[in-house]
């Protein structure tokens, strides 16, 4: 009996140690893993992930507490390795540790960091998420725009792209002058409501610079840059990147963004679909009073959503509103430069697209004077036009310019 007590006695003692150390293991197991010692380094790295944690340690057990997107340039102060070799950054500006599996280090004459400002040639040019002409676009500057670049790179082809300062993204340089000293204008974002019955956008901060196109009374748009002139005005330029508008005719609005009303915008769009409706309204369900066909030019001057969440673009011409999902904006350039034609034959039928076999929509009489918005040629090699009314194309041939 003595003996069976001593044995049970052992077998306890020895199921103890075991649920210990078992216990030791889930432990260490949820706890972060350990890191070797940080290294100072001080370079910028480029993210290449789509997104990218930011966490409070070097490792994948810290919490996170950001992230990083693909395009996105950061500076690294530090390294440190984890108990499974993986290298992980400390951030310059404090915010956390990255993996660094998911970064290409910018150095060397390909990328690296530079700083100086350039001036906008272009009418309007794109900022992307990346170096990369095919990258998501981020936002538009204007001609006369100037920004400063923090950072170069060259993509395949060659072309050399500019980081700007103000993180939204990249752009071409090839559309751009470099000038003297930095020049970026106080970086904001706020909300105003127009006061004015009619107010002009304009391309850069000064009364006498192109206008871009108009705002209404009651249109809310964002601030998120401002300048002040030589008179001593201040102008605001708008997030939608279609030009700058003097505040003397705005008020603030409560917090930032558009909201539900239209935004004001300045760009260019080709139809990607077969045939797209022209709506009276910012709505599938409104009436149509025109269509596109695929391949033409339309320039966009406001954007608003529907109540599933589809963007439209308003038409320059006045002819009604697009939807955006069958549109790709265009990389830059400006817009076409619409003219008068006068019917030269008896009748002059209107079809809904450039081809002489599309649907009649009309008819337009000898003598009568139409606005062309847009040009395409059909298969033949004949010009047809886009009429500014929006209810259709006509033959070139029959017409004269006015």
């Amino acid at each position: 009996m003595k003996r069976a007590r001593i044995l049970s006695a052992l077998l306890a003692a020895l199921l103890l140690m075991g649920s210990c150390g078992l216990a030791q293991t889930a432990l260490a197991l949820s706890a972060p893993t350990a890191s070797s010692r940080p290294s100072s380094v001080s370079y910028q790295a480029e993210v290449t992930a789509s997104i990218l944690n930011i966490r409070k340690g070097a490792g994948t057990g810290y919490g996170v507490v950001g992230t990083l997107r693909r395009g996105d340039t950061c500076t690294v102060v530090e390294e440190r390795r984890d108990s499974r070799g993986i290298t992980w950054g400390y951030l310059g500006d404090g915010r956390g540790w990255v993996c660094l599996r998911y970064c290409s280090k910018l150095s060397g004459g390909e990328s690296g960091a530079v700083s100086y400002a350039v001036e906008v040639t272009a009418a309007s040019l794109n900022i992307r998420r990346s170096a990369d002409k095919s990258a998501a676009i981020t936002g538009w500057l204007a001609k006369g725009d100037r920004v400063t670049i923090v950072a170069e790179r060259k993509d395949s082809r060659g072309v050399t792209w500019g980081k700007l300062k103000s993180g939204a993204g990249w752009i071409s340089l090839d559309y751009c002058r470099r000038t003297d000293g930095s020049t970026d204008s106080a970086v904001v974002n706020y909300a105003v409501t127009v006061t004015a019955s009619s107010l002009n956008i304009r391309q850069s901060a000064s009364r006498s610079a192109a206008i871009a196109g108009t705002l209404s009374k009651g249109d809310r748009v964002t601030i998120v840059a401002e300048q002040t002139d030589t008179r001593g005005v201040t102008w605001g330029k708008l997030k939608s990147g279609a030009g700058w508008v003097s505040l003397a005719y705005c008020e603030k609005s409560g917090g930032s963004g558009e909201g539900g009303d239209s935004g004001a915008v300045n760009y260019v769009v080709r139809v990607t679909a077969s045939s797209l409706n022209i709506r009276k309204s910012a709505s599938r369900t409104a009436a149509i009073t025109g269509s596109l066909s695929k391949g033409d030019a339309v320039t966009i001057v406001a954007e608003q959503k529907d109540s599933h969440g589809a963007n439209w673009g308003k038409l320059k011409s006045g002819a009604g509103w697009i939807s955006l999902a069958y549109c790709e904006k265009t990389e830059s350039g400006g817009t076409f430069a619409s003219y008068t034609v006068t019917i030269t034959a008896g009748s002059l039928n209107i079809r809904r697209s450039a081809s002489h076999t599309a649907a009649i929509t009309g008819w337009a009489s000898r003598g009568e004077k139409v606005t062309i918005v847009a040009e395409q040629t059909d298969s033949r090699g004949v010009t047809w036009g886009k009429l500014k009314s929006g209810a259709g194309w006509i033959n070139l041939n029959y017409t004269k310019k006015s």
